[in-house]
């Protein structure tokens, strides 16, 4: 396996372009942050030196590290582009966003991209979904009562139509019940924690607000981890791209007590 200075990106991309969906050893780094970084540039197709990285366009690499007795492991694989990847529905979502982006008012993208699909009608409540599945389930109740015109049928139980009745009504008091958990957002810079907030928006604008300090005339942009969910933010100085020290977690803030969640 080669060290982190011996790797040869463009060797790894061409590998990985050969052999597509199949993980390629990258190179076994120092520590997981430099591991991670490394996943990150992959992914993102980040620069870090002058040219096009070997890894673009953006997305079109996985990668992924795994802890070894000397740090950490890096593996990357090709997947190709994204309308390879994806649903048609996600990737009816993906153009309802980028149309958004491109045409919209000038305010923070999340907003913009959640009104944009709840716009389309991509969009469902955790009470929608809830309640348009107990109503397929009384549908189907109804649907047996109709086909067996409330006689016993061999193949199923007397009772089966109350039964689907029964079901339905505790997954619906069940759900109704449940508590979903908070999540906020923290934006932290390299160790130091700068905030935390409800929507990841706001975590993101304090760290850009942060960064310009040094960097006044920088562009940014927002790489998010697939593996941890962790946003990183990088900007472009002079036409180069490289990362700043900045991300963005999620945090789940529980809504009830876990004896065993520390176990």
């Amino acid at each position: 396996m080669r060290s982190e200075e011996q790797v040869d990106h463009r060797a790894v991309a061409a590998a990985c372009r050969a052999n597509p969906r199949d993980w390629q050893p990258v190179g076994e780094y120092g520590s997981s942050e430099s591991a991670k970084s490394a996943v990150r540039m992959i992914r993102g197709a980040l620069r870090r030196s002058s040219g096009e990285s070997p890894y673009a366009p953006a997305r079109t690499f996985e990668a992924r590290h795994e802890l070894t007795d000397a740090g950490a492991r890096v593996e990357a694989r090709y997947v190709g582009p994204l309308t390879d990847r994806i649903s048609p529905l996600a990737l009816t979502a993906k153009q309802v966003i980028d149309s958004a982006w491109r045409n919209g008012p000038n305010y923070d993208l999340s907003t913009q991209a959640a009104e944009a699909l709840e716009s389309a009608r991509l969009l469902q409540s955790p009470e929608t979904v809830a309640d348009l599945e107990a109503g397929g389930m009384y549908a189907a109740a109804d649907v047996v009562d109709e086909a067996f015109h409330g006689e016993p049928h061999l193949n199923y139980p007397p009772d089966f139509a109350a039964l689907i009745r029964q079901k339905a009504q505790e997954k619906s008091s069940r759900e109704a019940d449940a508590t979903p958990a908070l999540t906020v957002y923290r934006a932290d810079w390299d160790s130091i924690a700068l905030g935390t907030y409800t929507t990841e928006a706001e975590a993101r604008k304090h760290a850009e607000d942060h960064v310009r300090r040094d960097l006044p005339t920088a562009s940014f942009d927002w790489i998010v981890d697939e593996e941890d969910g962790v946003a990183e933010l990088v900007a472009t100085v002079d036409g180069s791209e490289n990362p700043t020290g900045y991300f963005v977690t999620a945090l789940e803030i529980a809504s009830k007590y876990d004896p065993e969640a520390d176990e």
